[in-house]
């Protein structure tokens, strides 16, 4: 299932002038209706969908599906297969 990153913004705001930071960002713009939000939210907030493309699986945001390596098992094994030798990890990490 892919994932869609939205943006809750006061309705009372500037929305085109939201539009354009949000463009500049490199973000999609488009305003929604979902009857599940809907239902937690009240009249106060605009509903608006910041995908480009088809999802936001790929976005920094949406791409991760696991907890946070917190101690760097992953990077380090990314780098090994990138070639990496030991010296630089260890440099890189420091």
């Amino acid at each position: 299932m892919c994932n869609f990153i939205p943006a809750f913004i006061p309705a009372e705001a500037s929305l085109p002038r939201i539009g354009t930071h949000f463009k500049q960002a490199n973000l999609g713009f488009r305003i929604f209706e979902n009857q599940h939000m809907d239902a937690k939210l009240n009249d106060k907030w605009v509903k608006v969908c910041t995908t480009r493309g088809f999802c936001d699986c790929g976005s920094p945001l949406g791409s991760r599906q696991k907890p946070y390596d917190s101690n760097g098992e992953e990077k380090i094994a990314a780098l090994v297969r990138k070639g990496w030798s030991g010296t630089r990890i260890k440099r890189y990490l420091e």
